[in-house]
């Protein structure tokens, strides 16, 4: 009696342990109809719903960056962050002459080499702290200390501006080998971000002055034959580390009163401290 006590025990400890392990692919078969089969049911059943939240967490993990990924489904629960303000540096690219590149590209061929980009400008983001807000046509939105802390975060905003410029200015992208020029705009000041939305259809988002300005700089490379710009704000915080060349005070759209704007040589070094 003992032994047919103890051996589905047994066997519902080893299971445990691979469970630990994470593999969530363990089940183990309800051999009885007494207090140890209801307690394997159990088992089963919690393995097979940590098997769905790990299926969602790397669902979602491709729709949305793993920090905030992580961070809304460690809350609880809630399925939302809630709105918090903090000081962070944005950064907006787009691709120079896309639209006519979209022309002469099939359809196929033309996503192929826009993912190929996508990944050259995802990796020096992440490396130096940032997290991808979203992805906007052809374009992308990061964040360098909102929703994940980033230590001294308008410099590493810069340097991955840089890193994006030379890995995407070195090679061509998709089986036409495209070239694909990229311009870059940054801001630093405060944020508000959160989970916005309505009923079952959530995002978490950035708002305030320093993401609209972060997307006007990235279009004013345009008019100044620029790749990279930048704010006064961004300038002053990153305390004389690169060699910003001042262009002056513009009017932005959105904005009633001047802005200076500062541009970065992608091929420069930075200042030694």
């Amino acid at each position: 009696i003992g032994r047919s006590l103890l051996r589905p025990l047994r066997v519902l400890s080893r299971a445990m342990t691979t469970v630990a392990g994470g593999d969530f692919d363990v089940r183990v078969p309800v051999t009885s109809n007494d207090e140890v089969g209801a307690l394997t049911g159990q088992f089963n059943s919690m393995v097979e719903g940590l098997r769905e939240r790990e299926r969602i967490r790397e669902t979602f993990g491709r729709y949305v960056d793993e920090s905030v990924a992580s961070a809304i489904l460690h809350r609880e629960g809630q399925g939302v962050l809630a709105g918090e303000t903090r000081e962070a540096t944005v950064l907006f690219t787009d691709i120079a002459g896309f639209t006519t590149i979209a022309e002469y590209l099939s359809p196929d061929r033309l996503v192929l080499a826009l993912n190929e980009y996508l990944e050259t400008v995802l990796a020096p983001i992440r490396a130096h702290g940032g997290v991808v807000n979203t992805f906007i046509g052809d374009g992308l939105f990061a964040s360098f200390n909102m929703p994940l802390a980033c230590d001294d975060h308008a410099a590493a905003a810069v340097r991955a501006a840089i890193d994006i410029q030379r890995a995407v200015g070195s090679r061509t992208f998709g089986v036409d080998g495209v070239a694909l020029a990229t311009r870059i705009g940054i801001s630093t000041g405060s944020v508000i971000g959160g989970s916005v939305g309505a009923g079952q259809r959530m995002s978490f988002t950035l708002l305030g002055d320093t993401v609209n300005l972060a997307s006007r700089l990235e279009e004013l490379n345009k008019q100044h034959g620029t790749r990279i710009l930048v704010s006064e704000s961004t300038c002053t915080a990153c305390n004389g580390e690169f060699a910003f060349a001042a262009l002056g005070s513009m009017t932005v759209r959105g904005r009633s009163d001047a802005v200076a704007i500062f541009s970065v040589d992608p091929n420069g070094q930075e200042i030694p401290s």
